[in-house]
């Protein structure tokens, strides 16, 4: 993600675009994965980006324990990919 506060567009601005994708009708995703782009907008704008690892949206988002690996559970990428396809309609 790059440096975590290395832009020109304000927090609030990212967080109400962040609300617009939300509850567009458009925007075909499951709650969870509403969940899933929030963390990881949030995370990125409080300069915690590094944080945002498979392991911990795992844990965090998609309330895998501990024992989480991301070579035997691809929950993390396939949910992922399924975000950027409904973000790019």
């Amino acid at each position: 993600m790059g440096d975590d506060h290395n832009n020109d567009v304000p927090p609030d601005a990212v967080r109400e675009q962040l609300r617009r994708i939300l509850d567009s009708p458009g925007f075909d995703a499951s709650e969870r994965n509403r969940n899933f782009l929030a963390y990881v907008v949030e995370e990125a704008l409080e300069g915690r980006s590094a944080r945002v690892k498979a392991y911990t949206i795992a844990t965090t988002v998609f309330r895998r324990d501990a024992s989480f690996d991301p070579q035997l559970d691809s929950i993390v990428r396939i949910e992922a990919g399924r975000i950027r396809r409904s973000l790019e309609h």
